[in-house]
């Protein structure tokens, strides 16, 4: 696996324990004012609490799962599996975990050979670095989900919009991955989503880039060339 600096137990600890702070307090709160002052509130208030407790809940749910997968990446315990798959495939995939965020369909569209040859990759974990990626970015202007053959394999998704600042951070999405993705950064507050797809593109052999655009910018997903790839020598 290709990675840019080790990330440690202590970096994932201390990302897992600020992530879950913030939700943890909203529920430790809400909690504590109905059970202090329940009978001043009518049952649409309290319906409106409930509903805060649940949105918090979900989001330490999420953050779970996504520091436990990222745990067993840089830990080694995680099983990737690539297999042949068409540009077309690798859409779809990427499709999917943009929507299980966004909530909304992303329209997707591949080069007329995006059939002709396969990619190795792992379907499942491009669905999943995409749905990290989503929690980072939202998407702009006539977002568009397209797959490339040439010059090489890759995804284009653009434009998106980098969310706003948390917590006082800047989203990692402005500036080069590669030279800012590492130990030194995961434990900041809302970077694990992009530290998470970079690892599950990184072990399969993708490369995950982003282009500035007027309208936010673009995320290119640069795929594994396969060696039956028609396009390799181009």
């Amino acid at each position: 696996m290709t990675t840019a600096s080790p990330i440690t137990t202590a970096d994932l600890v201390r990302a897992t324990a600020h992530l879950l702070r913030t939700p943890l307090g909203v529920i430790l709160g809400i909690a504590t004012t109905l059970r202090d002052y329940d009978a001043r509130f009518t049952a649409e208030q309290r319906r409106g609490y409930l509903d805060e407790v649940v949105q918090a809940a979900e989001e330490m749910r999420v953050a779970l799962d996504g520091m436990s997968l990222l745990a067993r990446l840089v830990g080694g315990t995680l099983e990737l599996t690539p297999a042949p798959a068409t540009v077309s495939e690798v859409v779809q995939a990427a499709a999917r975990g943009l929507h299980a965020v966004w909530a909304v369909a992303v329209p997707g569209a591949a080069d007329p050979d995006a059939g002709v040859g396969t990619v190795p990759v792992d379907l499942p974990r491009i669905e999943q670095a995409c749905q990290a990626l989503a929690r980072v970015v939202v998407p702009g202007a006539a977002v568009q989900l397209v797959g490339e053959c040439t010059p090489v394999p890759r995804l284009r998704l653009g434009p998106v919009a980098v969310r706003a600042p948390e917590d006082g951070w800047q989203a990692l999405l402005v500036v080069p991955l590669a030279a800012t993705v590492g130990a030194e950064t995961v434990s900041r507050p809302g970077n694990w989503p992009v530290v998470l797809a970079r690892y599950l593109l990184e072990a399969q052999g993708c490369r995950l880039r982003l282009e500035p655009l007027a309208g936010g910018v673009e995320l290119r997903i640069e795929l594994p060339v396969a060696s039956a790839w028609p396009t390799s020598e181009a």
